[in-house]
C-alpha cells in the first residue's frame, strides 16, 4: 500500500469520506445514486450495441454512455423515447421476456431504479421469475430487486438471520447462480459486498450460467468481489468486456460469444454537474468541523463531531485505533509475497514496502527452501512494530 505508507511516513491527517457515517453505520456523504444513474445508462448503451453487432435490431441502440448526455434529464428524455419503442413491440422476440435483475436496495440499486421507471416495466418478486421467463409481455421489460434475504441461507438449515450474517457471513450460502440468475436478462450490480460475504457468482460456477443472461453492470466494481469473474475494472474509454464462462476468458470484441461485463469504478464522473452538487450539499455540513480535525493536534485533542472524528484513519504517522486493522491487512500483502515462488525482486520489494514500518535498516537473512519458496527471517518481529495510534 505505498500511499498509505506515504501518508504515514508525512504524518497527513487522513479522512475517509467513505466513513462518514451515522450511528447506524449508514452512509452520509457518498454519490451514491450517481453512480446507479450512470451504470445504467452504460450497460442500455452496451446492451443495445451486443444486440445490434448479434444481428437483433433493438430499442436500447438510441441510448448513449452516460457522460454523452448534458444532465439527466436529457437521458430522461431518451429513456421515454425508448420506452416507447418498447411498448410498441419493438424487443427482440426471440430473446423471450427481458428481465432486469437489481441486486441490493443501497443507493446505487435506486439510482439505477429511478432510470428503470422510465421505460415501461412491472416488478415482480424473485419466485415469480420461471413464471416470467416462460411467459412474460413482450411490450414490457421486468424489474426484481434481489435482497440479502433472497439469495443468502445458512448452511445448516436454510434460513436468514440478519442479525447473525451481520456477525457470521461464513456461516451462509448464496443460491443466486440456481434461484435467480436463470431467468436474468441483465443484471445490475449494487451489492455492498465483504470480503468473508458469500459471493453471487463464483467463477467456477459461471458456467452454469443460461444463456438468456446478456449483460452484467457490476456497479459495485469489486474485482474478485461478489462477481468472482469480474477480475478487473472496465474504463470510461473502454467501458465493456465479454467474458465466456466456457473458456474462462475475457475479450474485448462484442461480437465474440459470452456475457457483456461493465465494471467502471468512477460511474458518478460521467454525469460531473449533478453528481459533483449532490456530494458538496452532503459534505458542506461537515466542511468545518474537517477544518478543526486539521489542525496539527493530537487525535485524542482533536474537537469535531464524531461523524469526522470517528472517518479519521491516520493522525500524526499512525493509524487510529478503529482502523487498526489495516496493519494487519499490510501484514497479510507483505507474507503473500513472502510466500510466493520468487526471484529476487521479491525481496527488493519487501524492503521497499516496509521502509515505512522502522525495518529500512534491518538486516534479514534470506533463503529457499527445497520447494523453491523465498524465505526471510526476522520480518515478522519488525512488521508487529508497525506504527499505532
Amino acid at each position: 500500500m505505498p500511499m498509505l505508507d506515504t501518508i504515514l511516513k508525512r504524518k497527513i491527517r487522513l479522512i475517509d469520506y467513505e466513513k462518514i457515517c451515522d450511528n447506524e453505520g449508514r452512509r452520509l456523504v457518498m454519490f451514491g445514486k450517481w453512480a446507479g444513474y450512470a451504470g445504467f445508462l452504460d450497460i442500455l448503451h452496451g446492451l443495445g450495441q451486443r444486440l445490434k453487432l448479434l444481428g437483433h435490431k433493438n430499442p436500447f441502440e438510441r441510448i448513449v454512455m452516460a457522460h454523452d448526455y448534458f444532465d439527466s434529464k436529457e437521458a430522461v428524455k431518451a429513456l421515454k423515447e425508448c420506452g416507447e419503442e418498447i411498448n410498441s413491440g419493438a424487443l427482440p422476440t426471440s430473446l423471450g421476456p427481458m428481465i432486469f435483475v437489481f441486486t441490493g436496495t443501497g443507493n446505487v440499486s435506486q439510482g439505477s431504479r429511478e432510470l428503470f421507471k422510465h421505460l415501461p416495466h412491472e416488478y415482480v418478486e424473485p419466485d415469480r421469475l420461471p413464471e416470467i421467463a416462460k411467459n412474460g409481455d413482450m411490450n414490457k421489460i421486468y424489474g426484481c430487486i434481489v435482497s440479502r434475504k433472497h439469495h443468502l441461507r445458512r448452511k445448516i438449515d436454510g434460513r436468514f438471520d440478519p442479525t447473525e450474517f451481520e456477525a457470521f457471513p461464513e456461516r451462509y450460502e448464496s443460491n443466486f447462480i440456481t434461484e435467480i440468475a436463470p431467468y436474468a436478462s441483465v443484471i445490475i450490480n449494487g451489492l455492498f459486498w465483504r470480503a468473508n460475504d458469500p459471493r453471487l457468482i463464483k467463477t467456477l460456477d459461471s458456467t452454469k450460467l443460461s444463456s438468456k443472461l446478456i449483460a452484467i453492470c457490476d456497479i459495485s466494481a469489486d474485482p474478485n468481489g461478489s462477481i468472482e469473474f469480474m477480475t478487473e475494472c472496465t474504463t470510461i474509454e473502454k467501458p465493456f468486456v465479454i467474458y465466456n464462462p466456457e473458456m474462462g476468458t475475457t475479450t474485448s470484441r462484442l461480437t465474440d460469444p459470452g456475457i457483456l461485463i461493465c465494471s467502471i469504478d468512477n460511474m458518478p464522473t460521467q454525469l460531473p454537474r449533478e453528481a459533483t452538487e449532490h456530494f458538496g450539499n452532503l459534505l458542506l455540513p461537515f466542511v468545518e468541523d474537517m477544518l478543526k480535525a486539521a489542525q496539527a493536534t493530537s487525535f485524542n485533542k482533536i474537537k469535531c463531531v464524531d461523524e469526522i472524528k470517528n472517518a479519521i484513519i491516520t493522525s500524526n504517522g499512525h493509524l487510529t485505533k478503529k482502523y487498526d486493522y489495516i496493519h494487519e491487512l499490510m501484514v497479510k500483502q507483505l507474507e503473500r509475497k513472502i510466500n510466493t515462488r520468487a526471484e529476487e525482486t521479491y525481496f527488493d520489494d519487501f524492503i521497499d514496502v516496509t521502509q515505512e514500518i522502522e525495518c529500512k535498516n534491518q538486516k534479514f537473512s534470506k533463503s529457499f527452501d527445497s520447494a523453491g519458496l523465498l524465505k526471510i527471517t526476522s520480518q515478522k518481529k519488525f512488521l508487529t512494530q508497525h506504527n499505532r495510534a
